[in-house]
C-alpha cells in the first residue's frame, strides 16, 4: 500500500481521532468476532461486513483500514490474524475489479497491489524528508532501503517512490525458477517467515512479485553500490613471424632493440627511431611523451639497466602472484634469437616500463 510519513493515518487531527477510534473498534471486533468461530466467513471483520452488505464495493478507507488491522494482528497474533490476512487480499482484489468495471470508474488513490506481497510498503518521500529520516521511521537501516531499490546512494527527492520491507530485512523481486527455499538460502532469511510475512501461502511464489525478505541480507557482489575488482589480465605469448630486418624498422637486427621495435610496431603502437642503446629508451620515450612507470603491463617495453648498453624486451604476461613473463632477443635464446621467461617481483624491480 502507497503511504508517506506525513499522511500516514491523517494530516487532520480530528480525522486522526476518529481514525484511532475506528481502528480500535475493528480490533476489538476482529478479537471478539475470531474468538467467537474462526471457521465461519460470517463472523469476518465489521468493515468485510460493511462491504459486503454495500455489494462489495470497496473504498480506499476501508482497503487502508483492513491493512492496519491485519498488520496489528499479525504483530500481535490474535488468533484470526491469518482470516484478517485474507480479507486484506480479498478487499485489494475486489477493488482491483471495481476500478476495471465499465460502470464504476474513480480515481485510484491507491497502487496497484498486484505486484507487491503483503509485507511491502510503497512509500512515497515527502518533501524534506532523507533516507536517514525514512529509516528510523521504520525501523529500518539506509542500507536495507539502499539494497530494496537498487540504489547506489542514499540521496532522494519529493515524490520518489520507494519499495520498503515491513520488518527488518530487504525487498526482493521473485524471479522465474525462484523457490522459498532457493529465496532463503541466499539472502540468509528463512523459508517459513518470508511466506508468513508475506501471506505466500495464499497467493504463492509468483515471478514478479516483490517479497519482504525478514532479516535478508544482499550479498556483498549484487549490492548496487558494490564494484568488482579490475581482472588481472594474463595472456599467453604467440611468436611473431615476421622477425627478419624490414625497410620499416631502424633498429640493428639481432639485437634487443630490433624486436622490441619490430613487437610494438606489428602490434600497433610503433615507437619512433633515434633512441639509442636500449638503457636510454626509457627517458628517450618519456622526452617523445611516451607513458612511463614502474609497474607492469602486457605489451609494455620494458627497459633494464643492467650492462653497458642495457637490455629492453617485451612484457607478454602479467601474472596474480606479481610475477611477469618478458620476451626479448638477445636475451633469453641468445643472439638474433627469441625467447620468454618468468621474472619475480624481485628480480623485475628496478625495470621501467613503457607502455602501449
Amino acid at each position: 500500500m502507497k503511504t508517506n510519513k506525513s499522511s500516514k493515518f491523517s494530516k487532520s487531527p480530528f480525522v486522526r481521532a476518529v481514525s484511532y477510534i475506528l481502528i480500535a473498534g475493528a480490533i476489538i471486533a476482529t478479537a471478539y468476532f475470531g474468538s467467537q468461530n474462526k471457521t465461519v466467513e460470517a463472523d469476518g471483520t465489521p468493515i468485510m461486513m460493511a462491504i459486503s452488505d454495500n455489494n462489495y464495493s470497496v473504498s480506499v478507507d476501508q482497503l487502508s483500514e483492513l491493512y492496519i488491522v491485519a498488520e496489528i494482528a499479525n504483530n500481535v497474533s490474535l488468533s484470526s490474524s491469518s482470516y484478517l490476512n485474507m480479507d486484506y487480499i480479498s478487499a485489494v482484489t475486489q477493488y482491483s475489479i471495481n476500478q476495471t468495471a465499465s460502470t464504476k470508474i474513480e480515481k485510484t488513490n491507491i497502487v496497484d497491489t498486484s505486484s507487491l506481497a503483503k509485507g511491502v510498503i510503497e512509500y512515497e518521500v515527502a518533501s524534506g524528508e532523507s533516507m536517514d529520516s525514512i529509516a528510523a521511521a521504520f525501523g529500518l537501516s539506509t542500507d536495507q532501503i539502499r539494497w530494496s531499490n537498487g540504489m547506489k546512494t542514499t540521496d532522494v527527492s519529493a515524490g520518489q517512490t520507494l519499495y520498503l520491507p515491513s520488518v527488518s530485512g530487504i525487498v526482493y523481486t521473485i524471479k522465474e525458477g525462484d523457490s522459498l527455499d532457493s529465496i532463503a538460502n541466499k539472502y540468509g532469511s528463512s523459508a517459513a517467515e518470508i511466506e508468513d510475512r508475506n501471506n505466500l501461502g495464499a497467493r504463492g511464489v509468483i515471478a514478479g512479485t516483490k517479497i519482504a525478505v525478514p532479516n535478508g541480507v544482499v550479498p556483498e557482489t549484487e549490492r548496487p553500490e558494490y564494484v568488482a575488482p579490475a581482472p588481472v589480465q594474463t595472456y599467453t605469448y604467440v611468436p611473431s613471424y615476421n622477425l627478419y630486418a624490414t625497410s620499416s624498422n631502424p633498429m640493428p637486427y639481432g639485437w634487443c632493440t630490433w624486436y622490441a621495435w619490430q613487437w610494438r610496431y606489428e602490434n600497433g603502437s610503433p615507437l619512433p627511431g633515434g633512441l639509442g642503446n636500449a638503457r636510454y629508451w626509457a627517458s628517450q620515450l618519456a622526452a617523445k611523451g611516451y607513458a612511463v612507470g614502474r609497474d607492469p603491463a602486457y605489451g609494455a617495453v620494458f627497459v633494464s639497466q643492467a650492462g653497458y648498453y642495457g637490455h629492453v624486451g617485451i612484457v607478454t604476461a602479467v601474472y596474480d602472484d606479481g610475477s611477469i613473463q618478458i620476451t626479448d632477443m638477445n636475451g633469453v635464446s641468445g643472439w638474433g634469437r627469441v625467447g620468454s621467461k618468468t621474472l619475480g617481483p624481485s628480480e623485475w624491480g628496478g625495470y621501467q616500463f613503457v607502455y602501449m
